[in-house]
């Protein structure tokens, strides 16, 4: 169930995403005009792509969003039913996508800080899909985390 005080909390500041939240509201982006069209394309690409191999059973399938942000791929996913964990290396992107999970009232969106750099699959196991969008770029060893990717 959507969660009010997070709702205004997530309402009450500038965002890098725009949000559409479950009272109508929608988040303001700190981005310049017409970014935002990037991520909604990205997303309407990952459905397209997920929904023929899902084929409507989200729930069945666990996701990992690796270097999940704010959480919005991650909150899109299990707004769908798959149960989704968004692992971030800073806090405060944490902290962001549990906020997110709290307004949508998503208890199948969990958020856990990691760092690519030092993660063994083992500690957090097999998911059916993974996503590891806008990150390749960000870091040292890109082969290596596409590595952990196909392991997670």
């Amino acid at each position: 169930m959507p969660d009010q005080i997070a709702i205004d909390a997530v309402a009450a500041r500038a965002w890098f995403y725009e949000f559409d939240l479950p009272d109508g509201t929608r988040t303001q982006s700190y981005l310049p005009p017409g970014v935002a069209r990037i991520h909604t394309t990205r997303l309407e690409m990952l459905f397209s792509a997920l929904e023929p191999v899902v084929g409507g059973d989200w729930a069945g399938n666990s996701v990992i969003d690796v270097a999940c942000h704010q959480g919005f791929y991650a909150s899109h996913l299990a707004r769908r039913g798959s149960p989704v964990l968004g692992i971030d290396a800073r806090p405060e992107h944490i902290a962001d996508t549990e906020l997110i999970a709290r307004a949508y009232g998503l208890g199948n969106l969990r958020a856990a800080q990691h760092d690519i750099n030092g993660l063994r699959p083992a500690d957090l196991g097999q998911f059916d899909i993974t996503l590891m969008l806008g990150l390749l770029y960000h870091i040292e060893n890109p082969v290596g985390a596409i590595r952990l990717a196909r392991a997670l």
